[in-house]
């Protein structure tokens, strides 16, 4: 026998108990479509659409002038077939703009250090962790070959998970704390308009997506992670 249900739906805005920092971490943590399921409580299809859905072409773009002097940031993906380099400025505690980027194709990381030292040879670097690995095919790991060319190379120990390296981004966006020189970083800006989701993961099934937005996010999740200050949906 079916029964006609009338579902009710609660938001977490209106959990009186709840302390107001727990929301604005939420808030600032997730991108539209996650808080409209997980704070307000809505029917929303996570596992489809844009990944990141908060960057708007015009609205995300500029061309600081008052990034010059700060601490430049590159997060930097290794891919034999396209070896990505999103280069920023970190301006300020929170904020991050993203002037340049550098784009390799079937090239090493031998190739893309020589052409950072070149431009940024005071950068930090925020890579792939899975670059700390030796390869067969040389007695060096990626990590130490940047650190041979004068970087200083930080990374975490494994792959933050993947929704929460794309929420740091979202979030960023959102909140106007990151803000992309459109003109200058095209492949970074075409990434972000076109990488989506294949159910709870990236989709990866185009050699030329994702990979530029994968060096940026490790860049930004380290630095910037969303998690920390909560084991699950608790505050420590």
């Amino acid at each position: 026998e079916k029964y006609d249900v009338d579902l009710i739906t609660g938001s977490t805005r209106e959990n009186i108990h709840l302390p107001k920092e727990y929301l604005d971490r939420l808030l600032s943590s997730y991108s539209e479509n996650q808080i409209k399921a997980y704070v307000d409580g809505a029917f929303v299809n996570l596992t489809k659409g844009r990944v990141y859905d908060t960057f708007d072409r015009v609205k995300s773009n500029d061309s600081r002038t008052d990034a010059e002097g700060m601490p430049i940031v590159c997060g930097l993906d290794f891919n034999v077939g396209k070896l990505c380099c999103a280069i920023g400025a970190r301006i300020g505690k929170d904020r991050i703009h993203w002037f340049d980027e550098i784009v390799l194709r079937n090239s090493d990381t031998f190739e893309m250090a020589e052409a950072l030292s070149r431009k940024y040879p005071r950068a930090t670097i925020y890579p792939d962790p899975a670059g700390k690995a030796r390869h067969t095919s040389s007695t060096k790991s990626d990590h130490q070959i940047l650190r041979d060319y004068g970087f200083t190379v930080i990374a975490r120990k494994a792959h933050p998970p993947v929704r929460g390296r794309v929420n740091a981004v979202n979030g960023k966006l959102r909140n106007g704390l990151m803000t992309i020189d459109v003109a200058k970083c095209k492949e970074l800006a075409i990434d972000l308009e076109r990488v989506v989701w294949k159910g709870s993961d990236i989709d990866k099934k185009d050699p030329e997506r994702t990979h530029i937005t994968d060096a940026m996010g490790y860049a930004v999740e380290y630095l910037w992670p969303i998690n920390r200050g909560f084991v699950g949906s608790i505050m420590r």
